[in-house]
């Protein structure tokens, strides 16, 4: 009888002791991930690409330069009106793979004579992350600038982008982007 009653007491220690492990692993295991994500975070950080217009553009040529740090890669381009960017401009494809950090290049956009239309410049980094750059008119300012440079995530979250990310999901699967 003593027996069995120490037999009884060691499963349900044993149970016990397994329940803890089993905790333990998964705080292990959940912290790992959080350290996982932040080390993707830092290494995309360090090799983030951002393109940038250097002088105002004009006459359907447009210089940029990769201030960022890492390679921009396929590079797309899609305009929009913004009254309706259902309509956008068929600019599609360029083809330019490459933008090496610090290197100039120019592209062609069409020449917008107001403050209407938007340029969305999607292109990755070498982590495949895909990264925008919106370029645009205002009243203030005629000539073509920056309006915002997002990575892609974070710009399907912004209302004032909404309309036009609709139109662009269907155009990234297209681009395989």
């Amino acid at each position: 009888m003593v027996f069995e009653i120490i037999q009884i007491i060691l499963s349900f220690l044993s149970i016990v002791i397994l329940a803890i492990t089993a905790i333990i692993v998964y705080k292990y295991t959940k912290e790992t991930h959080k350290l996982r994500k932040t080390a993707e975070r830092q290494l995309e950080a360090m090799f983030r690409p951002h393109l940038h217009p250097v002088e105002s553009c004009g006459g359907g040529l447009c210089k940029f330069v990769n201030c960022g740090k890492g390679p921009a890669l396929d590079l797309h381009i899609i305009g929009f009106s913004k009254e309706s960017p259902e309509k956008e401009c068929k600019l599609g494809t360029k083809d330019i793979l490459v933008i090496r950090v610090d290197e100039h290049r120019e592209i062609s956009l069409p020449d917008i004579k107001d403050e209407n239309h938007l340029f969305f410049i999607f292109y990755k980094s070498i982590s495949n992350t895909v990264y925008v750059t919106i370029l645009g008119k205002s009243k203030e300012n005629p000539t073509l600038q920056t309006i915002g440079y997002y990575d892609y995530e974070t710009l399907k979250q912004k209302k004032e982008y909404e309309r036009f990310v609709k139109v662009c999901e269907n155009k990234l699967l297209e681009y395989k982007l």
